[in-house]
């Protein structure tokens, strides 16, 4: 069985073989993103375009704070029951992630529909964006629930071990979108609205591919019906431990919403393009740490549930090395090179302009530092455990 790997295997090879595939993951979900973002970008009117894009990623942004207080939330506790042998409560965590995340997307979806022009103003359009702002957020937030169970879900097929199933998920939709992005924007005329629309059935596609997942028979945590209805207790340390992650994502978007603001207010529709492209390479420095991260959390929560702390601890200190050295390496490409990147988005001359670079490098090093220092890996995380102790042992 997979867990057998996780107590026994050495951590350094066992890190490897499943931060591998969710780091793989990882960098099919930042070309999914940025390619998505290139094709906009090289759209007749695609400097517009970009800017419109960047006001709808704050609400891109709650969707993924959701998924991270609800997934992130539960799927450690899950493993840690699993450790401890206490498989009904393990899957007690599946079931109200899974139910809960279909109501929080539903809220999502509704709220974002009746009230989207005015959030939209709030978080930076100006008369010649927001109509490709519409165009974009309610197309892609028809496809919230997709996204959020699928994204959720997949949490707990990682904590099972099950790390290339979980890889799978996400290359799934993000080859899908890749492929569909030229069709939709470019062939069929559709623009920033066709761009939504490939992520909304690139999702969907993904999200078939989870839930045959754990419906079906290779999974070792069910969801079962009686496990769907909310119990205040099992939510209450689900949200107690997704709450870091997701007031980070939270924070991050308010940050979003600000920086498009003062963008829009001091240098136009083209400042605000050049953020957009800033938090597109933002990315590019955080989604592979996030891959270490979910190849590391499995291991740190299933062995604290084992009690074999000292693995816990090794786990901990080999992530924490690979993920400082990746950052300080990709962030010094950026600040070096800031011109070379922005290229790859567009060409405009006033996205070259110098204080647009200028804009991009001192920006990135700011929020490099601030989410570096913020983050934090489960096994920082403290929990609430029957038995007493929190989920790192500092000692």
């Amino acid at each position: 069985m997979e867990n057998n790997r996780l107590g026994t295997e050495k951590v350094s090879k066992l890190l490897l073989s499943l931060a591998a595939p969710a780091i793989c993951a990882q960098i099919v979900t930042l070309l999914y993103n940025l390619v998505d973002r290139i094709y906009i970008g090289w759209m007749a009117d695609g400097m517009l375009a970009m800017a419109a894009v960047g006001i709808c990623a704050p609400i891109v942004t709650v969707v993924t704070a959701f998924t991270g207080l609800l997934g992130r939330g539960g799927a450690p506790l899950a493993a840690i029951r699993v450790g401890e042998g206490k498989k009904p409560e393990a899957e007690a965590y599946l079931g109200n992630s899974f139910s809960m995340l279909v109501l929080s997307s539903l809220a999502i979806t509704l709220l974002v529909l009746l009230f989207r022009e005015p959030l939209l103003i709030l978080f930076g359009a100006s008369e010649n964006t927001l109509a490709y702002a519409e165009d974009y957020i309610t197309t892609y937030i028809i496809g919230t629930l997709f996204v959020q169970l699928t994204v959720g879900m997949n949490y707990y097929i990682t904590t099972q071990g099950f790390a290339k199933t979980a890889m799978v998920t996400t290359m799934l939709g993000g080859v899908l979108n890749i492929v569909l992005d030229p069709l939709f924007i470019f062939t069929f005329g559709m623009g920033v609205q066709g761009a939504a629309l490939a992520t909304v059935i690139s999702q969907f596609v993904s999200f078939v591919w989870v839930m045959a997942f754990l419906f079906g028979k290779r999974t070792q945590l069910k969801i079962h019906p009686g496990n769907l209805r909310p119990r205040f207790l099992v939510l209450r340390q689900i949200v107690v431990l997704g709450s870091a992650p997701f007031f980070m994502s939270l924070s991050e978007g308010l940050l979003h919403i600000c920086f498009n603001n003062q963008a829009r207010r001091f240098g136009g529709d083209v400042a605000v393009s050049a953020m957009t492209i800033l938090f597109s390479l933002f990315q590019f420095i955080l989604l592979p740490v996030e891959g270490v991260s979910q190849g590391s959390q499995p291991i740190i929560s299933y062995n604290y549930g084992a009690r074999l702390y000292h693995r816990v601890r090794q786990t901990v200190r080999i992530a924490v090395l690979c993920n400082l050295t990746f950052t300080v390496v990709a962030t010094a490409f950026i600040l070096i090179f800031p011109g070379a990147f922005i290229r790859i988005f567009n060409s405009d001359p006033e996205l070259l302009a110098e204080p647009i670079s200028d804009l991009l490098t001192t920006v990135t090093n700011a929020l490099y530092f601030r989410r570096f220092l913020r983050q934090k890996l489960p096994a920082e995380t403290e929990l609430e455990n029957p038995n007493g102790g929190i989920l790192y042992d500092r000692t």
